[in-house]
């Protein structure tokens, strides 16, 4: 993994962990520092702190927006050079679920003369809590989405049964996707603001598209076909040999 040292020092990303587990710390850490802000801010304007809000790059008085400061006035009064804080997100609640949800739609055609199966369109819809980013949320929607298709339909690792070893580790015999061979995705999210599980309410959505995307085309082609390919990824000679033992059932 590449780090940038010019960032501070995080945890590792994977696990559908990483937002749900860093923004809360980030949003308690801001939190605190603003209250430590409003401290310093509230007497420079005639206010208590608990009577401050914060917007359009200036603290101000809820009741009273003629008495305020910039924020750059007000961190010229910083004593000690700069705020920090060390805030955590905390340990998940007990006796509480967490689970992020899905459901996967997808609608393939299937050739029966050559066992060829071309996804038409998928529809992926996902609650994972409350969603910070939309684009980066539908882009993870998508590349899940993506990498369950090519696991149903591509990849397939071939092994030496005398050695253990992979013998078409390469991507000239390990076939993946290319852009013409995925369907229109339609990312569905489902925005609900989990109020128990952290501060703002999101969970994981990292691997979560992942796991039911295959499936659906999976059950797709079985609707298409009336016979259920049980191995992956389904090959046109997969497809071939089970249309074929279909009809000698």
């Amino acid at each position: 993994m590449i780090g940038d040292s010019d960032y501070p020092f995080s945890r590792y990303s994977g696990g559908s962990i990483t937002a749900a587990s860093v923004c809360p710390a980030i949003r308690a850490a801001a939190f605190d520092i603003k209250g430590k802000l409003f401290a310093i801010a509230g007497p420079l304007i005639g206010v208590s702190p608990e009577e401050l809000d914060v917007g359009d790059n200036k603290i101000f008085a809820k009741n009273d927006k003629s008495k305020s400061i910039s924020f750059k006035d007000a961190c010229k009064n910083i004593s000690e050079g700069m705020l920090t804080s060390n805030e955590t997100r905390g340990p998940n609640p007990e006796g509480y679920a967490f689970n992020s949800f899905g459901a996967h739609f997808a609608e393939v055609e299937v050739n029966t003369l050559t066992g060829h199966i071309k996804v038409m369109r998928h529809v992926a819809a996902h609650e994972f809590g409350r969603c910070i980013n939309i684009l980066t949320s539908e882009n993870q929607i998508d590349g899940g989405t993506v990498q369950g298709l090519s696991y149903a339909l591509f990849e397939e690792r071939i092994m030496d049964k005398q050695t253990g070893r992979m013998i078409n580790s390469n991507y000239i015999d390990y076939k993946i996707p290319t852009a013409l061979d995925i369907p229109k995705i339609e990312p569905i999210i489902i925005d609900s603001v989990d109020p128990v599980l952290n501060n703002l309410g999101m969970k994981g959505l990292g691997e979560p598209p992942r796991i039911p995307s295959h499936a659906a085309v999976v059950n797709a082609v079985y609707n298409a076909i009336g016979v259920w390919i049980r191995e992956l990824p389904m090959t046109p000679e997969k497809v071939l040999a089970t249309l074929e033992k279909g009809k000698e059932d």
